[in-house]
């Protein structure tokens, strides 16, 4: 066999694999169960609500804010026990402006 065609052969092989990683992540993400984010269940814990968070940050302050609940890695231990929060700061902001 050519080596020029093994090596294409195998770029094919390893671009089909991603493919189909990220076909059955696409669709294990879409048929698992997603808890919604603890985000709004925290901020009433802390005294605050969604209009006060607007207030003081805006809708993108809001949109930033959920993004960094999602993608924080502690996001399922947050209601059962204290962890480090990514929107801490942006918490206390909010309580010194309320």
């Amino acid at each position: 066999m050519d080596p020029t065609l093994a090596l294409i052969g195998a770029a094919w092989l390893a671009i089909a694999l991603v493919l189909l990683w990220g076909a059955a992540l696409s669709l294990y993400r879409l048929f698992s169960v997603a808890e919604p984010l603890p985000f709004f269940v925290m901020l009433e814990r802390r005294g605050l609500n969604a209009l006060q968070l607007e207030a003081a940050v805006g809708a993108g302050g809001i949109a930033h804010a959920l993004r960094r609940c999602a993608l924080c890695a502690s996001r399922s231990d947050c209601g059962r026990r204290p962890v480090e929060c990514p929107n801490e700061a942006l918490m206390r902001y909010v309580r010194r402006l309320a």
